[in-house]
């Protein structure tokens, strides 16, 4: 018995650190935390597939609030979301000189809705001002835009193992956050 649980320690040990190793952006994640940026990046140009279809003359038109829900259903990290879970993403705004909820969005498997959560596993707290940017730079630049502006928090209840093992599907877009 005794075995067993030194050699569990020592996994977890390990899986923990290797975690931190190759994901060095997230060793602070503990309870509830908000990413700051660490470095300026560039931004890359948004591909073809994160605008929408428009001539060359007429810009695309701005994402808003109302128009969030469908332009996020096409965007492929929302329909890697693993089943089940629930993100909650809320937009502010510094209008009056003091932040100010807007919006609030449930995002799920492959849909997003309007609504609230009462305890989320992971909320995105986002400045709504970067919505215009969506079909400009698409998606991915313009989460790393706001990340690196400090207009872009993240909150979970999760610990770090957890949120890693859960969200593992998600990975694969690191580079945007």
């Amino acid at each position: 018995m005794d075995n067993k649980l030194f050699y569990g320690i020592i996994i977890v040990g390990l899986l923990i650190g290797l975690c931190i190793h190759f994901y060095p952006e997230i060793k602070s994640l503990t309870g509830n935390m908000i990413f700051k940026a660490e470095s300026k990046t560039t931004l890359p140009a948004a591909s073809s597939s994160t605008r929408s279809s428009t001539t060359s003359t007429t810009p695309p038109a701005p994402i808003t609030a109302a128009t969030f829900p469908s332009y996020a259903q096409s965007q492929p990290i929302i329909k890697d979301v693993p089943e089940g879970s629930e993100i909650l993403l809320k937009l502010y705004n510094f209008n009056t000189g003091e932040r100010q909820w807007e919006t609030s969005y449930i995002v799920k498997k492959g849909s997003v809705i309007e609504g609230t959560l009462s305890t989320p596993e992971v909320t995105l707290i986002l400045n709504s001002k970067y919505l215009a940017d969506l079909n400009k730079i698409g998606f991915c630049a313009t989460i790393k835009k706001a990340r690196n502006n400090g207009d872009l928090g993240v909150e979970t209840t999760l610990g770090m193992t957890n949120l890693l093992w859960r969200y593992r599907a998600l990975m694969k877009y690191k580079e945007c956050f």
